[in-house]
């Protein structure tokens, strides 16, 4: 049963990263007019990331690489 939790949370933070991540990329390719949604989206996902915790180390170094926007 305990598996069953930490796998349920580490798929979750997948799924959310894997989001993310997407939207990130999405927003470096996409023209100027059309970055504020993106820009919003992206913040929305990246908010709901932080909130998620983090179930392994690699986990929390993805999110303190958020956090300090790449520069630890």
């Amino acid at each position: 049963m305990a598996n069953e939790a930490l796998s349920a949370s580490h798929d979750a933070w997948n799924t959310q990263y894997g989001h993310y991540l997407s939207l990130s990329q999405l927003l470096e390719q996409t023209e100027p007019r059309e970055r504020e949604l993106l820009e919003q989206a992206r913040a929305k996902a990246q908010d709901d990331l932080l909130d998620t915790p983090a179930p392994t180390l690699t986990a929390v170094m993805q999110k303190l690489e958020i956090l300090f926007e790449g520069e630890l």
